[in-house]
């Protein structure tokens, strides 16, 4: 079988496009019984280079793919309003990506296995910003939060948190910061720091391997 063909399987799998050596190769789309369907390019029988997928619950990815996973840069929209815009590695988000959410929050930085970690930056639609490491979801310490009514950025620590000051939510669900003393001061030394190394040293690690 070679060319341009149609062929139908008993499960009611049907693939129209090209065909090389009985294969699947070059252009074709291919609609699975379960409702699934992926056009565009084929080697040897696998999705390869180019090609757009969707999933029965209107989830839609267009990008590269490699031996039937999205590899390389792709855009996927979720049916729940997500939106993933970066790099993919077997089939999960790797690498540098962006991600928004229906309620305008943004997420900038490195992925690894659909989580995130590494350096990123966290948008909230009120206007805050959190800059940091993340690791598995969970941005680390120390954390860098800018609000909205003041360009000062407030470096978090696990010290107690004084009941006078403004506090920021972190992303484990407490309410934690670094002190300034003046607007015209820096921070003081953030303690910590050694512990702070290891962990930066640590996530380096994740994202290399």
């Amino acid at each position: 079988m070679n060319g341009y063909g149609i062929c139908t399987w008993p499960n009611r799998d049907r693939y129209e496009g090209d065909w090389e050596n009985r294969r699947r190769h070059g252009y074709g789309t291919m609609e699975f019984s379960d409702g699934r369907k992926y056009v565009g390019y084929w080697c040897n029988n696998t999705m390869n280079e180019h090609g757009t997928y969707t999933w029965p619950n209107h989830d839609r990815y267009d990008g590269h793919w490699k031996n039937n996973r999205r590899d390389g840069y792709g855009i996927i929209d979720f049916a729940d309003g997500r939106k993933y815009m970066g790099n993919w590695f077997n089939d999960t988000m790797n690498g540098q990506g962006s991600c928004m959410w229906p309620n305008g929050d943004r997420y900038d930085g490195y992925w690894k296995d659909d989580r995130k970690n590494g350096q990123g930056t966290y948008y909230f639609s009120d206007g805050r910003t959190s800059n940091g490491i993340w690791i598995d979801d969970i941005i680390q310490e120390p954390e860098v939060i800018t609000t909205p009514s003041s360009n000062h950025e407030k470096e978090h620590t696990t010290e107690a948190i004084p009941q006078d000051q403004s506090t920021f939510l972190l992303a484990n669900g407490t309410e934690q910061y670094y002190k300034r003393t003046s607007d015209n001061e820096n921070f003081d030394e953030a303690p910590r720091r050694s512990m702070w190394s290891r962990l930066k040293k640590f996530v380096e690690k994740v994202i290399l391997s």
